[in-house]
């Protein structure tokens, strides 16, 4: 609870106290616990002890950031002003339409997207509500490179906002 609170110093003590607490624990627990340990240390900004606890995790994701933190590559964190959309059964493309549509200033009611997008079959009918509500659509795939430009672009998405901007997929 404290890290979804952004509490990441007493995020980092309270898994700490765990360990104190903790003298013989499985495996698996331990790597789990490592990894969360990791991302603290990292929120704190220790990246020595994050790096070190990342590869106790034995995680895979932790194992490349830790590398990445290594190399000095591991880049600014950037936390987009998205608000959070509950989701309901089945409807995670819609609740992720209506939270970027609201980043946009172009708001969508989760529902309503849930309910205009069940008339058409599912791979298609998220692409077109958004085509439909004016945003300009293009499939992509989030690279690494991709990804770091479009975080420190002006624009707060990895993507243009509808109707505007160009297509950072073809770059």
């Amino acid at each position: 609870m404290q890290h979804d609170l952004e509490l990441h110093a007493e995020s980092r003590a309270s898994y700490e106290r765990v360990v104190e607490l903790s003298p013989s624990m499985e495996l698996r627990f331990a790597q789990w616990l490592c990894a969360r340990r990791s991302d603290a240390a990292y929120l704190c900004g220790d990246l020595d002890a994050a790096i070190e606890l990342a590869r106790a995790s034995q995680d895979p994701f932790h194992l490349e950031a830790a590398d990445r933190m290594k190399e000095g590559r591991a880049g600014r964190r950037v936390r987009l002003p998205v608000r959070f959309v509950r989701q309901h059964h089945m409807s995670c493309a819609p609740a992720t339409l209506a939270a970027v549509s609201e980043l946009w200033s172009m708001p969508a009611d989760h529902l309503q997207v849930v309910e205009a997008s069940a008339t058409t079959a599912p791979t298609h009918s998220e692409r077109r509500w958004a085509e439909q509500n004016g945003w300009s659509v293009r499939e992509f795939t989030v690279t690494w490179q991709s990804a770091r430009r479009s975080s420190t672009a002006a624009s707060p998405s990895p993507w243009p906002p509808p109707n505007r901007g160009q297509d950072i997929s073809r770059q």
